[in-house]
C-alpha cells in the first residue's frame, strides 16, 4: 500500500527532511534511504488518521473499542495509529478527543511504521 501514496522521508524524530515538510509528498518518490517515512494525511491521500498514543490515549481506546468502526490499525512505538478513508472537513486535532488522542486529516502527517515492521 505504501507505494501507492504521497510519503516524503523523516528522521528518526518524526520530523520531515524536505524543506516544506508533508506538503513535498508525492507519490513514487523513493524514501528507502529515509530513516522513517511520513505520509500526508487528508485528501491527498484520502486517508485520515487516529493517533493513540501510551498510556492516556490506549486506556480512551480501550474504554471506546466497541464504539469504533472497524478499521486498518497499525502498531507504533507508543500505541496505534487507526487508518479510515478521508471524509471532508477533517483536520487536525490534538487531545481534543481526548489526552493522547490526535486526529490527522488535512494539513497533517503521520509515520507508516508498518515499514518498520
Amino acid at each position: 500500500m505504501l507505494e501507492t501514496l504521497a510519503r516524503f522521508p523523516c528522521a528518526l524524530d518524526k520530523t520531515p527532511l524536505t524543506p516544506h515538510g508533508f506538503k513535498d509528498a508525492r507519490r513514487n518518490l523513493d524514501c528507502s534511504g529515509a530513516p522513517l517515512v511520513g505520509i500526508a494525511s487528508g485528501a491527498i491521500n484520502g486517508i485520515d488518521c487516529l493517533d493513540i498514543d501510551s498510556p492516556d490515549g490506549v486506556g480512551w481506546y480501550d474504554l471506546n473499542f466497541d464504539a469504533l468502526p472497524p478499521t486498518r490499525a497499525h502498531s507504533t512505538k507508543r500505541g496505534l495509529h487507526l487508518i479510515w478513508k478521508h471524509a471532508a472537513g477533517v483536520g487536525c486535532w490534538n487531545g481534543q478527543i481526548a489526552k493522547g488522542v490526535d486526529v490527522k486529516g488535512d494539513g497533517g502527517y503521520f509515520i507508516w511504521w508498518p515499514r518498520e515492521g
